[in-house]
Order: structure tokens, then C-alpha cells, then sequence
């Protein structure tokens, strides 16, 4: 709640009524959220060709996998 609230401040998100549920809102990007998030994909992107560029590929597959089992065993 607090990080949708933050984002919502800088006009990155809206919350809108769910149609479904009058208790719940749903959360949506702006346009810029929508920016926003383009940039931090393209970000991500580069951050880790760099990674696989600086470790080699073999490496890089590695610890990506390792990533996504300890992201995957999250449960917080």
C-alpha cells in the first residue's frame, strides 16, 4: 500500500474502482507511469548485457538462474 501510495504522489499510477468488487480499486499506470516504466526496462536490459558482457555469458546464465530460485522461494 505504501509503495502504490508513493508512486501514485508522483503521478506514476491511478487507482480506479473495480468494477468487479466495489470494495477493491485496481491499480493502473498514467502515461508517464507507463514512460517510466519503459525506461526501467530498457535500464534492466542494458545493466545486464553489461553483467554478461563484464562475465561472460556462461556466468551471467548462472547467476540469473540463481535469481530466479531465490525469487521464486520468496514468499514475503
Amino acid at each position: 500500500g505504501d509503495l502504490v501510495d508513493q508512486c501514485e504522489a508522483w503521478g506514476l499510477v491511478t487507482r480506479q474502482p473495480d468494477l468487479h468488487d466495489k470494495r477493491a480499486r485496481q491499480v493502473a499506470f498514467t502515461p508517464s507511469g507507463l514512460l517510466w516504466l519503459e525506461a526501467f526496462r530498457q535500464a534492466v536490459a542494458r545493466a545486464e548485457a553489461e553483467f554478461s558482457q563484464a562475465v561472460g555469458v556462461d556466468v551471467a546464465t548462472v547467476v540469473a538462474l540463481g535469481l530466479e530460485a531465490y525469487a521464486g522461494g520468496y514468499e514475503g
